[in-house]
């Protein structure tokens, strides 16, 4: 039906140059989607690592209001 032992033999991410057909395009479209999921979770990580940067830095600078806050009610 999809030639199964020819998608064997040639590999998953391997398409076929001479007989393009569904299994060849099916095969670019794995590796496009697997490509997508790679660069959004690397985009993901960047933004947790950004948040929980600006969140220390941003807690940094309420303490040193409040104490600046404190020390002026004196």
């Amino acid at each position: 039906m999809f030639e199964i032992v020819n998608v064997l033999k040639t590999g998953i991410f391997e398409p076929n140059k001479e007989n393009f057909a569904f299994i060849d395009s099916l095969k670019i479209m794995l590796r496009g989607m697997l490509t997508i999921f790679f660069v959004t979770a690397i985009l993901i990580a960047f933004v947790l690592i950004l948040n929980r940067y600006s969140k220390k830095k941003k807690e940094k600078e309420e303490r040193i209001q409040e104490k600046e806050m404190e020390n002026e009610s004196y």
